[in-house]
């Protein structure tokens, strides 16, 4: 074989391992640490946390090569109203969720209830996947507790495939060229 199809193989073997580099698939659920560590303001429609305020509860998928059992995460405060812009909602070893929309509000603040849903994506190392990310939050019985889980979704990446494609091409001229006689 050649030195040239070497290379190009080469080349198109490392598109495809780099390609899955981040949580693809699986989910993440964390809970708080400490009720002090969070407020929650029905009338600012704010949710106000405190640094290193989770716990990592459970983890599945890709995200247990990253993230372990009991970790501590750090949630950020925003406003799930018409003032909400995008942002990274939590951080926690190395991996971060930027939350883009915010689907669903669900908030009886007389029950002491909040349901959050929406959509992001998750972070790590310069790459990003898509996801999706669901918040509870209750006072029941003068107990207060709150909720939250990310699960990333895995969706093709067109520059990987532009990538791919232009290695096969040149692969494909690489054989096609006339031999030297």
């Amino acid at each position: 074989m050649k030195w040239s199809f070497k290379l190009v193989l080469i080349f198109c073997l490392s598109i495809v391992n780099t390609a899955y580099a981040i949580p693809k698939n699986g989910g993440i659920s964390f809970s708080s640490s400490n009720s002090n560590l969070y407020t929650w303001n029905p009338e600012l429609n704010l949710l106000d946390f405190a640094n290193a305020n989770a716990e990592v509860d459970s983890v599945s998928g890709d995200f247990v090569n990253y993230i372990g059992l009991n970790d501590i995460a750090t949630f950020s405060d925003f406003y799930y109203d018409n003032s909400f812009t995008s942002d990274t909602i939590w951080a926690v070893s190395g991996v971060s969720f930027v939350l883009n929309t915010i689907d669903f509000v669900l908030e009886l603040d007389t029950d002491g209830i909040l349901v959050l849903k929406g959509q992001g994506e998750v972070e790590f190392n310069g790459q990003s996947s898509f996801a999706l990310w669901n918040f509870t939050t209750n006072t029941a019985q003068g107990t207060f507790s709150w909720s939250s889980s990310t699960s990333a979704i895995a969706v093709e990446t067109p520059v990987s495939s532009v990538f791919l494609l232009v290695a096969v091409s040149l692969m494909g001229l690489i054989g096609l060229r006339k031999p030297v006689v």
